[in-house]
């Protein structure tokens, strides 16, 4: 069963028997291919800019309640707890973009 399976191939896909595999693509089936299919790579999205992701942060419900939060604290002159308030979202958004950058570093 898995033998007869494996036997078949996807709509639109070359066919394993249209060349001999011993012998390969002459240069002119290869150029025919080339400009039927495109090169043989792989198309890397560009993926989210950092800006983006780091305004991207700001829409957490968490992250608005607590920037909410520091502005009733500074209103009420509590300015400790605001600014500490504050401190916890720029950490928290430096170190999400320091992972943004790391894993971007990983895909390249």
């Amino acid at each position: 069963m898995i033998a007869e399976l494996a036997q078949h191939t996807a709509p639109g896909a070359p066919s394993p028997f249209d060349e001999p595999a011993e012998q390969g693509l002459t240069a002119t089936q290869a150029a025919r291919r080339l400009a039927e299919v495109g090169p043989n790579e792989l198309h890397r999205d560009e993926g989210t800019p950092p800006w983006r992701f780091l305004l991207g942060q700001f829409k957490s419900p968490m992250v608005l309640l607590l920037l909410g939060a520091a502005v009733v604290s500074g209103v009420l002159r509590e300015a400790a707890d605001a600014v500490a308030i504050g401190a916890i979202v720029v950490i928290n958004a430096i170190e999400l973009q320091y992972d943004f950058f790391r894993v971007r570093l990983k895909q390249a």
